[in-house]
């Protein structure tokens, strides 16, 4: 069963995995992700906004968040950022859930 939990604090070690992959895969959202979080410029925790990850017996599989729009400074109107689900795990509905959780 797919858990998806809301982060309060990023461990980095526990999303080692889906960085390496993701980047041998060409895309380096996930590493900025994690950039982003450790310089305090992103850590989803502005009113609306959200970071959650999802998650197999403790191993993390996914992760995705919701900032609010910088341009637009609307509270209904946000950006889906550096949704990532593992290889393995894709075409599941996984993403799917991730998403609807996040919105």
């Amino acid at each position: 069963t797919v858990q998806l939990n809301r982060v309060i604090e990023l461990d980095e070690k526990q999303i080692a995995h889906l960085v390496e992959e993701s980047v041998a895969q060409g895309f380096r959202f996930v590493e900025r992700l994690v950039i982003e979080y450790q310089n305090g410029t992103n850590r989803f925790d502005q009113p609306g906004e959200i970071l959650l990850t999802a998650s197999i017996q403790d191993r993390v599989i996914g992760i995705g968040g919701l900032n609010r729009d910088r341009y637009l400074n609307h509270p209904k109107i946000g950006r889906l950022r550096h949704l990532y689900i593992e290889s393995s795990d894709r075409n599941q509905g996984i993403g799917k859930r991730l998403v609807t959780q996040l919105i």
